[in-house]
């Protein structure tokens, strides 16, 4: 059961003791990746056929200079006046994005039918729809000579390049992610397919020197770079392939001490468990300044009892927690907050039902990575993270944010006390 609402008095003390660290008070909006719906999720480039330009005529067609890319875990790109990362999230037809555009932060909101997307941006619609691959347009003939636009069979480049190839990485923003059976077909007759995660879909290619010309229509393609036995496809993210059957590089040596299929870690439930413990860090960063600060954190969530489930976050060495609230014990996929009357808080701040949405964070392969963006009128905004994984399951020490007692965390399993 929840036994801290009338605990104000250590809920203070934590707060003067953040304070010193930096202010932190008010509630303001907040993002999260995204994932996980009935309906298949948003993946590749978007192209903006419709516009509402605000003069009452409602949704118009436009010309193709807009675009927004969909990444599988939850980020993105918007291409229009400037190039934007974005990170999104999915929860039945809802869909909420995030521009990221240096230290701030816009929040757009729009549905999505499985095909479409109308986004809502500053109260003007906007349609995006994935552009099918099609016949060359008129344009495109009179630009370039019928000729050049299939390459010749016989060419010993096309020949050699022409094949399956998989992909063996994948690059967003500099940070390496693992391929998920994405591939690229090349045919010796300028046609080819890809598969990106998404769907398959069908183009038309052309080789100037060491770049490929991926071409779906006129205005709407990609550059890929031959580099030795590799493909590197641009998309605004880096796909890495390799031709089927080419050699790949030799594993490396698994440490003598450590018996092959070994492992001191726990596997991830794969949902939310009711009851689970978790460990994890928090991060509170000033936007404007970037001070940072981290703490240790322990989560619980458990049945209060009474007919709730509630979710808990605890700093180190303290009774009351920083972050309180009930959860829908129905949902395993999320962790989605049920927020009444004064019955959760994150520090010293009274969580509102308006909350809910900004709360909302998928369950990633035995993580939660919840955001919360705090604005105050003398610090301005705080970025609040916590990102926790289940306690005893394995940590991604390139990518994720370790906390500052790792290395007694991954000691402690490593005595054995992994439960």
């Amino acid at each position: 059961m929840k036994q801290y609402l009338t605990a104000s008095k250590k809920i203070l003390t934590l707060l003067l003791a953040l304070v010193l660290v930096f202010s932190l008070a008010a509630c303001g909006d907040k993002e999260k990746n995204g994932g996980k719906s009935d309906l298949a999720a948003p993946e590749g480039r978007f192209t903006c056929t419709q516009r509402d330009q605000g003069f009452g005529d409602g949704l118009e067609p436009v010309e193709a200079d807009e675009f927004i890319s969909f990444n599988a875990d939850g980020t993105g790109l918007w291409e229009y006046a400037m190039d934007s990362p974005i990170e999104w999230k999915l929860k039945g037809d809802k869909i909420s994005i995030v521009e990221l555009v240096g230290d701030n932060k816009y929040s757009y909101e729009g549905t999505w039918d499985g095909a479409k997307l109308l986004l809502n941006v500053d109260g003007y619609e906007r349609l995006f729809e994935k552009k099918a691959a099609t016949e060359p347009t008129e344009s495109m003939q009179t630009t370039a000579p019928a000729e050049t636009q299939t390459p010749v069979p016989a060419d010993p480049k096309i020949s050699a390049l022409a094949g399956k190839y998989e992909c063996i990485g994948v690059e967003m923003d500099g940070f390496p992610l693992d391929a998920e059976g994405e591939w690229l077909e090349l045919n010796a007759d300028g046609t080819g397919s890809w598969f990106l995660g998404a769907a398959e879909e069908e183009f038309e290619w052309t080789l100037d020197g060491d770049t490929i010309n991926i071409i779906f229509t006129a205005d709407y393609g990609f550059p890929a770079t031959v580099d030795g036995e590799e493909i590197i496809l641009d998309t605004g993210v880096l796909y890495f392939f390799a031709k089927e059957g080419s050699v790949r590089p030799e594993p490396t040596e698994t440490d003598p001490e450590t018996e092959p299929g070994e492992s001191i870690w726990k596997e991830p439930a794969g949902y939310i468990q009711i009851p689970s413990e978790w460990y994890g860090v928090a991060i509170f960063t000033e936007v404007a300044s970037e001070y940072e600060a981290r703490f240790d954190v322990w989560g619980v969530i458990d049945d209060d009892g009474v007919g709730g489930a509630y979710f808990e976050l605890y700093l180190e060495d303290e009774d009351e927690p920083v972050l309180s609230m009930y959860i829908d014990e129905n949902d395993s996929d999320w962790l989605t907050p049920v927020i009444g009357d004064e019955d959760a808080w994150l520090l010293d701040l009274y969580l509102t039902e308006d909350d809910e949405w900004y709360l909302l964070t998928m369950y990633d392969e035995g993580a939660l990575e919840i955001n919360y963006l705090y604005e105050d009128d003398e610090t301005g905004l705080t970025d609040c993270v916590f990102f926790i994984r289940e306690y005893g399951t394995e940590w991604d020490e390139v990518n994720d944010p370790l906390p500052e007692s790792y290395d007694d965390y991954v000691a402690e399993i490593l005595g054995g006390n992994n439960f």
